[in-house]
C-alpha cells in the first residue's frame, strides 16, 4: 500500500514534467519561422518581372525610335547622327557622354582633354571612339540651332528630340545602348560616362591585357555597388521607386551610373528586356542591378574608379581611370593635364596637347 500511494504521488509529477517540456519543445520550433516573417524577402526581384508583356520591344526604326517598359512606350527621332567612319583597324570602346543641352564649354574641355588624339593613344589609334548624346526639347529653337552648330562642326554629338531632365536619364541611357548597338556595329562595348567625369581612357588598355576587360562574355563593367541599398518609397524623393514596380526591400547590386561599360551581346539584352519592367528613374539601379539581375548578366569591378568628389584629395596623387567630381572647366582641364603628364612620364612618354583633334 505504501508503494501504490507513491506511485499515485510520482505519476501526477511526471505527466505534468513531460508535458511541460513537450510545450517548451514546440515554442523552440516555432522561434525560427517568426524570423522568416521578419527577415527580407528572399528571391524577390522577379516579382516585377512582366514575362508575359505585350508591349512592343525597344527597337530603332532608322530616323526614329522607340524605348518600350512594359507600362509606357516614347517615340523619339534622331535630330542628328554623327558619321561612324568604317575602318579596319581593332575597335573596341564606344564612349558616350550623357550631356547636358547647355554644356558647350563642358564639351570643348572634353575635347581639349580625353578626347583629343593628342592626349589618348586609344582614341588616336582607334581602339576608342568618343561621342556626346544630347536632348532637345522641341521648343527651344534658339538652342536647337546652336547645338545643331556645333554637332556639325564638331561631328561628335548625337542630337535626340527629348527634355534633358532627370526624370528622362535612365531612356538617355538606353538611347546610348540603342545607338551602340544599333549604329555603330563595329565597336564591341558601349560605355556611358557622365559630362562631369574625370577620365583617363588610356589606362583601359592596360585592363584589356590583364583580362579586367574582356569583350566576348556579355557582362557589364564599372563600379559595383553592393547589394543592400534602401529602396526609397516616399513618392516626393527623386529616387522614389513604387512597390508594384519593385517589391525588394533593398536594391541589389548595381553600377554607379557616373560611369559604366557593357559588352555588345549585354547592350542588346538589356534593350531587349525593358518591355518586362515597369519604367523606374533611378537608371543605374533599373539598367545595371535589377534589369542585370534578371537576365544574369554579371556585373564586374573595374579598379581606380572614384565615385565622390572627396576620394581625391588636392595633392592626392591616386591612379585614376575615372572620378565623379564637380570641378569647373578649367580646374578640370589642369587637373587632366597634370594627371596626363604624371602617367606619360611614368611610361617613358612626353606628348600632350590641349587642342581640339
Amino acid at each position: 500500500m505504501p508503494r501504490f500511494n507513491r506511485l499515485s504521488v510520482l505519476l501526477p509529477i511526471l505527466i505534468f514534467t513531460f508535458w511541460f517540456l513537450c510545450l517548451k519543445s514546440s515554442e523552440k520550433v516555432e522561434e525560427p519561422s517568426l524570423l522568416a516573417d521578419e527577415a527580407p524577402k528572399q528571391n524577390c526581384t522577379k516579382n516585377g518581372w512582366l514575362g508575359g508583356s505585350t508591349a512592343p520591344e525597344t527597337q530603332d526604326f532608322g530616323s526614329e525610335f522607340m524605348i518600350s517598359f512594359a507600362n509606357i512606350q516614347k517615340n523619339y527621332t534622331w535630330l542628328y547622327l554623327p558619321t561612324i567612319e568604317e575602318t579596319s583597324k581593332e575597335t573596341d570602346i564606344l564612349m558616350i557622354v550623357a550631356s547636358r543641352t547647355d554644356s558647350y564649354a563642358r564639351r570643348n574641355i572634353m575635347r581639349q582633354t580625353w578626347m583629343n588624339k593628342s592626349n589618348s593613344e586609344i582614341v588616336a589609334n582607334g581602339r576608342m571612339k568618343s561621342l556626346f548624346l544630347v536632348g532637345l526639347a522641341p521648343a527651344d529653337y534658339k538652342v536647337k540651332k546652336m547645338v545643331m552648330q556645333e554637332a556639325k562642326l564638331y561631328g561628335d554629338i548625337i542630337i535626340v528630340d527629348m527634355d534633358d531632365t532627370y526624370e528622362e536619364l535612365i531612356y538617355k541611357s538606353l538611347m546610348i545602348f540603342l545607338f551602340g548597338v544599333s549604329k555603330a556595329p563595329q565597336y564591341k562595348i558601349i560605355g556611358k560616362i557622365d559630362e562631369d567625369i574625370m577620365f583617363f581612357p588610356d589606362k583601359l588598355m592596360a585592363l584589356y591585357e590583364q583580362g579586367i576587360i574582356d569583350s566576348t562574355p556579355v557582362s557589364l563593367y564599372g563600379l559595383v555597388i553592393p547589394a543592400g541599398r534602401d529602396i526609397f518609397r516616399d513618392k516626393t524623393n527623386r529616387w522614389y521607386v513604387p512597390e508594384s514596380a519593385y517589391s525588394c526591400s533593398q536594391y541589389p547590386a548595381y553600377l554607379s551610373g557616373m560611369y559604366y561599360m557593357a559588352t555588345r551581346e549585354a547592350a542588346q539584352m538589356l534593350l531587349k528586356s525593358t518591355k518586362h519592367r515597369d519604367f523606374i528613374q533611378v537608371e543605374d539601379v533599373l539598367l545595371t542591378g535589377i534589369l542585370a539581375e534578371d537576365l544574369g548578366i554579371p556585373i564586374r569591378d573595374m579598379p581606380k574608379l572614384y565615385k565622390f568628389p572627396h576620394d581625391i584629395k588636392k595633392n592626392d596623387n591616386k591612379d585614376i581611370i575615372a572620378w565623379h567630381n564637380y570641378k569647373n572647366n578649367i580646374p578640370y582641364l589642369n587637373f587632366f593635364m597634370k594627371g596626363l603628364a604624371r602617367y606619360r612620364s611614368e611610361k617613358g612618354l612626353t606628348r600632350t596637347s590641349t587642342t581640339s583633334g
